[in-house]
Order: C-alpha cells, then sequence, then structure tokens
C-alpha cells in the first residue's frame, strides 16, 4: 500500500489553489484507481508486525507483542476486520475508542485539577 501511495504522488498533476487557499488536486485514471486498491492481507499483517513490542495495549488491553505471538490462531480475524474497515468504512466502535486514566497529582485529592489525564 504504501508503494501504491507513493506512486500516487510521484504521478500527481499540477496542484491549484481553489477560492478557499486549500490546494486542489486533481489525479488522473491511473492515480484513482491507485487510490482504491484493495488491502492485501500481507500489508494487513506487515504493518501490524511494525509495531514495536513494548508499546502500550490498545483499548482491548493486548499489546503488539501478544497480536504478534497469537498471529496463527487471530491473524485471519484481524485481517477480515481491518479489510472489512476498507471496503465499508465503518470501523468498531471499540477499536476506536480511547482509555483516559487519571494520574493524582497530589496524595490526597479534592478537586479535578489534582488529576492528570493521560490517554
Amino acid at each position: 500500500m504504501k508503494q501504491n501511495i507513493e506512486k500516487a504522488n510521484d504521478k500527481a498533476k499540477d496542484v491549484e489553489m481553489n477560492g478557499d487557499s486549500y490546494p486542489k488536486c486533481r489525479l488522473n485514471d491511473s492515480q484513482s484507481a491507485h487510490m482504491i486498491w484493495s488491502v492485501l492481507a500481507s500489508e494487513i499483517k506487515d504493518v501490524l508486525f511494525a509495531f514495536l513490542d513494548d508499546k502500550e495495549p490498545g483499548p482491548n488491553g493486548y499489546t503488539a507483542a501478544f497480536l504478534k505471538k497469537a498471529w496463527r490462531i487471530t491473524g485471519e480475524n484481524i485481517t477480515a476486520g481491518i479489510s472489512n474497515f476498507f471496503i465499508s468504512g465503518k470501523l468498531l466502535k471499540e477499536l476506536s475508542s480511547t482509555l483516559i486514566t487519571l494520574i493524582l497529582k497530589v496524595e490526597v485529592p479534592k478537586k479535578a485539577s489534582n488529576f492528570s489525564p493521560i490517554a
């Protein structure tokens, strides 16, 4: 997928500015076709396996290290879910959620400003 994006960028036509000062890009038919290519299972696996093992877990509590080790068992379902997103544009709300943890700034908190939120 990264190569497809790079190809589309390399072939991009001139960029014009519209009245709102936003760039307006025009793609030719070949470039447009690159934008709707299916995501390959191998690309999904490559991206997951590029994550650092020691990063914090996602909302489901699973780390990249766990997902890599369990790929033989979970890989098909993970790939199906991600592929479905690229087809339908719908993402499970559980995958796009964020956990917020409040860290105490003082020993005995009495107001909201006594906490420091991290996501």
